[in-house]
Parts: C-alpha cells; sequence; structure tokens
C-alpha cells in the first residue's frame, strides 16, 4: 500500500514465543491491507498493551475503608492515516470516531493467541476507520486555512528492539494492609483533624509495545505509594489539608517504618499548627524556598514547562483556545539565572544512595532517551520533544511519557537535577534573607518549607482559588502549605492561607543564592491539575533535584473562600491505644 512505512525485520526467537508479541506482530503485519478510501493510506500503526495487577487499600483510624485488586488488560492502538508530512492527527477533530463500535477494549486475561488476534483486529478497524474521518474534516479545515508553518504530523524513526525480562519482585498485600491500619490510628487521638485516610497502591506488570517501523519492546512496569492524606478546619472555619506520600519501585526501597510513623506524626503536627495559625498578609519581597519546596518549585515552573505542545489544525471559525507556553520562541535565550544549569538523565537509578523513579529505558514511542543538557548557565538549550515536533527541525529525544490530544504523546522529565554555579552553606541562607528585609526596611521576609504539589486538596476548592486564572499558558504553581515570617532576629511565625501572585519562571532569574545541599522530590506526573493525587489513568514517574532557592522578588495574596460552619456538636471522645 502506497505510504506504508518499512516492513519490521523478522522478529527473533525470543519474540516469537512470547504469545503476547506473537499476536500483537502478526497482527499489526496485516494492517497493511486496510483501506477505506482512496487518498487514506494506512501509513503506521502501533499496539501499546500493558498486562498486570493492581492493588489498593485504604484505612481511616484502625479501620479498613477499601481494598480493591484487579488484573489489568490495557490495550492502546494507534493507527496513522495519510502520510508522514499530514495524517489525520493534529487536528481538533481526532481521536473522534463515529462508527459502531465493538466489544473489543477488554483482551482475555488468559494470553490466549487467537483471541488476541482478534482483539487487536477489531480494534485497529475502529482506529483506521477514526483516523480516516479525521483526515478527511482536516483536509476540509486546510483548504480554508493558510498553516502559519509546514511542520510534519510525525517525523521518521528507527525501529528499537528492547525485550527485558518480563516482571518486578511483588509486594506483600497483607503486611502493608496492617501497615495501613496501624498508621492511620495515629490519627485517633486527635479530635481537630476532620478527616484523614492512609492509602497503600501499586501497579505492576508487563508493557509490550510493538509499530509497523519494526520497533518491538517488551519491559516490566511496576510503581507503589503510600499516601497519607487528612484535613482539618481552622478557628474561621477555613478547610486546610495536608499529605505525605511515598513512592518506589520495590519494596526496600520504602522509608523504614519507624521514619514513616515520626513523618506521620510530623504532619498531625503541621495540620493542627496551621489551623492555629494567623491569615498571612499582601507579600511582595525576598522568599526563601527551602528543600522539599524548592524542588517541587521546580517541578512546576520546568519539569511542566519543557515541552511544547503542538497546536492543532483548528476548524475555521471555530477557534479553540490554544495557551501559549511560557518557553515557546525561547531557545538560545536566557531563561533562569546564569547561575542555574538543568539537566534530565534517564540513565541514573539512583542518587546518594536514593532510588530514583524516573530512571527510564524507553519512552511511549519506543525510542530510548538519553541524558540531555535543558538549560546551560540560564541559557534554554533544549526542550522535552516527542515525534510530533512543535518547532521546524524538532528530533524526538526520547522524553514522550505521557499520552497527550489530538493524537500526540506529551513529554515529561525523567530525572530532572538543577545545578547552581554557585552555593552557599544551606544554614546561611535564612541569614541571607534577613539580610535581604534588613537592607529593603521590610518587616519580615518569608520562608517556605512545602508546596501542595501534588495536590491532595479538593477540585472543587482548587477551581475556586485559580478560578480567576487567564488561559495564558503559564503554569500555576500550587499553594505553599507550610510558610513562615522570618524576622530580623531569625524568629518564624507560621502564616496559612496564601497564594502565590502570577509566580512565574522568569523569577528564577533573580536568584539570590543557592544552597549547597541536594534535595530530592520524587512525584507521579499525570497531567492533572497540579498532579492531583489519584488522577489520571496513565502515569509518568519522575524525579527531581534541586537546592534549596532565595529568590529576590515573589508575591503572595491571600486566598479568600466561602467557608463551611463548623459540625454543630463537638466531636465524639477518643480513647485509642497506639
Amino acid at each position: 500500500m502506497q505510504g506504508w512505512a518499512q516492513s519490521a525485520p523478522p522478529a527473533n526467537r525470543e519474540a516469537r514465543q512470547d504469545t503476547v508479541l506473537r499476536a500483537m506482530t502478526d497482527e499489526i503485519a496485516r494492517t497493511r491491507q486496510l483501506t477505506l478510501m482512496v487518498g487514506a493510506p494506512l501509513y503506521y500503526a502501533s499496539y501499546l498493551f500493558a498486562k498486570g495487577e493492581s492493588f489498593l487499600v485504604s484505612a481511616s483510624h484502625g479501620a479498613l475503608l477499601n481494598r480493591v485488586e484487579n488484573q489489568m488488560r490495557v490495550p492502546t492502538v494507534s493507527a496513522r492515516v495519510g502520510n508522514y508530512q499530514n495524517d489525520g492527527t493534529n487536528f481538533v477533530g481526532t481521536g473522534f470516531y463515529q462508527g459502531t463500535r465493538f466489544n473489543a477494549e477488554r483482551l482475555p486475561l488468559d494470553d490466549n493467541y487467537v483471541a488476541m488476534r482478534r482483539s487487536w483486529w477489531l480494534l485497529t478497524d475502529m482506529a483506521y476507520k477514526a483516523g480516516a474521518q479525521s483526515l478527511s474534516l482536516k483536509k476540509a479545515s486546510q483548504q480554508n486555512v493558510q498553516a502559519a508553518s509546514a511542520l510534519p504530523d510525525f517525523t521518521r524513526r528507527d525501529p528499537t528492539v528492547l525485550l527485558l525480562p518480563e516482571s518486578l519482585s511483588p509486594f506483600d498485600k497483607g503486611i502493608w494492609e496492617q501497615r495501613v491500619r496501624s498508621l492511620s490510628r495515629r490519627f485517633s487521638n486527635h479530635p481537630d483533624i476532620l478527616d484523614s485516610q492512609v492509602q497503600f497502591g501499586f501497579s505492576r506488570g508487563t508493557e509490550y509495545f510493538v509499530n509497523s517501523e519494526g520497533s518491538m519492546v517488551r519491559r516490566p512496569f511496576g510503581i507503589a505509594f503510600l499516601r497519607v492524606v487528612a484535613s482539618a478546619l481552622s478557628a474561621d472555619h477555613t478547610t486546610l489539608w495536608d499529605s505525605t506520600e511515598y513512592l518506589a519501585v520495590r519494596d526496600q526501597d520504602f522509608p523504614p517504618e519507624t521514619q514513616i510513623q515520626a513523618e506521620v506524626d510530623a504532619l498531625i503536627q503541621r495540620l493542627e499548627a496551621n489551623a492555629a495559625a494567623a491569615i498571612g498578609e499582601n507579600y511582595r519581597g525576598p522568599v526563601l524556598f527551602e528543600g522539599q519546596a524548592a524542588s517541587q518549585l521546580v517541578a512546576q515552573l520546568l519539569g511542566r514547562q519543557l515541552w511544547i505542545p503542538r497546536k492543532p489544525v483548528m476548524v475555521p471559525n471555530r477557534p479553540v483556545p490554544w495557551p501559549r507556553v511560557e518557553l515557546e520562541g525561547r531557545l538560545g535565550l536566557t531563561v533562569v539565572s546564569e547561575k542555574l544549569s538543568v539537566r534530565d538523565d534517564p540513565t541514573l537509578r539512583a542518587f546518594e544512595q536514593q532510588p530514583l523513579i524516573g530512571h527510564t529505558v524507553v519512552d511511549l514511542e519506543a525510542v530510548v532517551p538519553e541524558p540531555l543538557t535543558l538549560i546551560r548557565n540560564g541559557k534554554l538549550e533544549s526542550l522535552f520533544r516527542t515525534r510530533t515536533p512543535s518547532v521546524e527541525g524538532d528530533e524526538t529525544n526520547g522524553r514522550a511519557r505521557l499520552p497527550g490530544i489530538f493524537g500526540a504523546n506529551r513529554g515529561a522529565p525523567t530525572n530532572l537535577i538543577l545545578e547552581a554555579s554557585e552555593s552557599v552553606p544551606e544554614a546561611s541562607l535564612k541569614q541571607r534573607l534577613i539580610e535581604l528585609i534588613a537592607a529593603a526596611g521590610k518587616p519580615y521576609g518569608l520562608l517556605v518549607r512545602r508546596l501542595d504539589f501534588p495536590t491532595a486538596g479538593p477540585t472543587a476548592t482548587l477551581a475556586k482559588v485559580f478560578s480567576g486564572a487567564s488561559n495564558t499558558g503559564k503554569v500555576r504553581v500550587s499553594l505553599p502549605l507550610s510558610v513562615y515570617r522570618v524576622y530580623p532576629d531569625g524568629r518564624e511565625e507560621l502564616v496559612r492561607n496564601l497564594n502565590f501572585r502570577d509566580l512565574e519562571l522568569r523569577a528564577l532569574r533573580d536568584l539570590v543564592a543557592a544552597g549547597d545541599r541536594p534535595h530530592v522530590f520524587q512525584y507521579l506526573e499525570n497531567g492533572a491539575l497540579f498532579a492531583q493525587m489519584g488522577a489520571g489513568s496513565y502515569v509518568a514517574e519522575c524525579s527531581v533535584i534541586s537546592p534549596s532557592l532565595l529568590l529576590e522578588e515573589v508575591e503572595l495574596e491571600p486566598v479568600t473562600l466561602d467557608l463551611p460552619t463548623e459540625p454543630l456538636v463537638d466531636p465524639p471522645a477518643l480513647s485509642v491505644r497506639n
């Protein structure tokens, strides 16, 4: 068929012995027979298949709330109709299938060759028809619109063959259920905590990928989380929340039980202290992002902005609002302080003996990522790139880590590392902050130790907080959870209910000082608002490493929300042994 990509080399013996791979490769070889209309050839197809198990258990005050075990069989088919230059993707109508749907979304639990072939056949048929429909509508739109650029919709890539062992070590479900119950009891003697929940979950299994170009990947996947979430009401009835989350690929990578218990107790103390704290005031001046807060800030200002989404073809006279990303068009320009450099290294498995979940061997497009310098001495050198180019000359660097929209995958970091060419001892940063506020004649400065990222906040509350945000494409930074006024004598005072006002990447250009100790922060990127915990159907494991950062000028303002009334009666008396 005209336009068909280069056929795959013969599969090796190991792949033919794997029933899943054999069914996928045999069926994708048949896709060249698909035809619906003249001028709509299928030039590229890919199958992504994840099989394995998932587990979730949650508890509150020692009582089990939920326990779910599932077998996963998740197929995804991509069928590109047209050619590399112009196909049915990158159009606002991409992915909308209007024909009859077959019952093929769930593959059999058994690795049955015949049953799997049937499912891939029907899924491919639907994907091809949707692609052909999209291409037809896209071409009609292009007849009335002069394209701003002639970027191809997809780029060529040599095939990758990577067959890894199929599974990772298991987690003991019974042990973790008891741990979840035990940790949740630590809230029972704290009646001011309105709601609390401890969750443990994991997903593990094998992911397969084949495409019509000859790529073939089999790799194990697995990620587990221990998540502690709690909320309380302040004296003025403001809802406050806080959380702690641990992520690990292996059971032994979680912290010791005693450390987790101590950190759960610290969460309770933070939440109770926040409930009793004064409300913050409008502030503009130096802010010290200390420890974890600095890495959380970098994850949002850089980790979520180093990928530029491709603007799709619109239907004439029916424009869709499309945000402009802050780093768009900034290659070669200074975007942060000249003291700072940023790199992304998927090959790192650990940092200072701490395992990194961002270690990645291949992306969603079967491209092997390599270490990448993104910012050197303040200048933007590169971005996260996928096989869908967003600027002229784009070539993928293996950062397609999340399914995207309009047929294009989304870029995301692996192990993102911010480094400073000049640093000062971590302990002296607070003194530098005091010197700045004294020189400016300010009564106090601000110190931030934690941000709400990934957020454990309720969706409705977050929507209200950011309802006035304009659609500029600039990243909104999540709420600060632990904010302190720092007075000239070094005294710290906790304040609450503050939000950043227009905190953008340019704030990193006004870097006063960076600490000499890097801090590791790990999270699951899911594309949701502030990577909200539990959101999204697909996640990318990300690690961010950054020193503490003292910035010259940041603005914060009080959060104003409709407040709930307090409960009509006092909480029940509790007497629980921990």
